[in-house]
């Protein structure tokens, strides 16, 4: 009797993936089954027939963890029909896991499916299984939402989804205390973030942001994630950041799609001075008490060139919040308040993270 067994990247129940799911229940005709959300993954070898060897043993060596972009949505036939899926990019950490998994069983003597050939091998998330059509289609949707993954382990598995060993990726590089900085590519542009397991793994965009028209001609569209603001903290400059104002610093980004300069103008130029942005702010989202933003940035600008440097680096970078409005002062907390109501957000500009108004908004980009 063959075994057969598969190594994975368990995906399950990711609220990414699930909410691209809930996007295609809108999309897809009836009788389309749903892949259960418990086993998303992405399969890496498919091991026909471990012929008798113990496959747990094949472990590459340590890997550190990594981020994966699905490039968009694609199927293939199957005999419960097309099965609609993810098509997941091939970085070349992925690919580099993938190729040492394969060989390993390889060389053991098992028994491969012949789509586990690292040449032939497309990554992808399956989501759902639609009845097979007809006429022949072409499945053409955008994604709802930018998806980026954390793959933080793979796993061997046998039968419906059953884990039997579980292979954890490095989250620090050896004899090293910060976390691994990771860099993934997404729909045709590039993501920057800290890898820390406390950032949002997707932000969506801008009702009506149209990114073609905004990266027209840049081949590598460039994007920065960072923390925008706080609530309930004090900045360097004592003010207190309430609840009420981070959540209108969040209204207006949406309804004013700010730009970003590098550092704040003088007060004296305002009337005078309009520099080339550094970046667009084109997307936000609220995680806990902090409000994050997602700026693209311009080929023209030397912005882009300093993230690259400092992503290389491991340096920090903030961002800092300029507009105009009142406060008052609050003794109980010695520090000023600022009147949400009143407060009209002209930019969120780059600043080196030394000084960061708020200390906990310096982060790697």
């Amino acid at each position: 009797m063959m075994a057969a067994k598969y190594f994975t990247i368990p995906l399950a129940n990711n609220p990414v993936l699930m909410e691209v799911q809930q996007y295609l229940r809108a999309k897809l005709p009836e009788g389309t089954t749903w892949q259960d959300p418990a086993t998303f993954h992405i399969t890496l070898v498919f091991i026909t027939d471990d012929m008798g060897k113990d496959a747990s043993t094949i472990t590459p060596p340590a890997l550190p963890a990594f981020g994966i972009g699905a490039w968009g949505l694609d199927y293939f036939n199957t005999p419960d029909g097309l099965a609609v899926h993810l098509a997941v990019e091939r970085n070349p950490q992925l690919t580099a896991l993938q190729t040492m998994l394969f060989y390993g069983a390889f060389w053991n003597g098992m028994a491969l499916s012949d789509k586990s050939w690292p040449a032939l091998w497309k990554p992808h998330i399956t989501l759902a299984y639609m009845p097979m059509p007809e006429e022949p289609m072409h499945l053409s949707m955008e994604l709802p939402t930018p998806v980026h993954l954390q793959v933080e382990r793979f796993a061997l598995s046998e039968g419906e989804y059953v884990e039997i060993a579980n292979y954890p990726l490095m989250m620090t590089m050896p004899g090293q205390a910060e976390p691994i900085a990771e860099m993934a590519r997404i729909q045709g542009g590039w993501l920057f973030t800290e890898f820390k397991g406390n950032h949002p793994k997707n932000i969506p965009l801008f009702p009506g942001v149209d990114i073609d028209s905004l990266t027209a001609g840049d081949n590598e569209p460039k994007y920065v994630i960072l923390p925008v603001a706080e609530a309930d903290v004090v900045s360097a400059n004592g003010i207190y950041y309430s609840e009420e104002f981070v959540s209108e610093i969040e209204r207006q980004m949406i309804a004013k799609r700010p730009t970003g300069n590098q550092g704040h103008i003088k007060d004296e130029d305002r009337e005078t001075v309009f520099p080339t942005p550094a970046g667009y702010w084109v997307g936000a989202t609220r995680t806990g008490k902090t409000l994050w933003g997602k700026a693209y940035l311009p080929p023209n600008h030397p912005m882009r060139e300093m993230v690259l440097r400092a992503l290389a680096v491991g340096g920090g970078m903030a961002t800092s919040i300029y507009g105009t409005g009142n406060r008052v002062w609050d003794k109980t907390r010695a520090a000023f308040v600022a009147i949400a109501k009143e407060f009209n957000l002209e930019h969120i500009d780059f600043a080196p993270s030394e000084r960061a108004g708020v200390g906990s908004l310096a982060r790697v980009p």
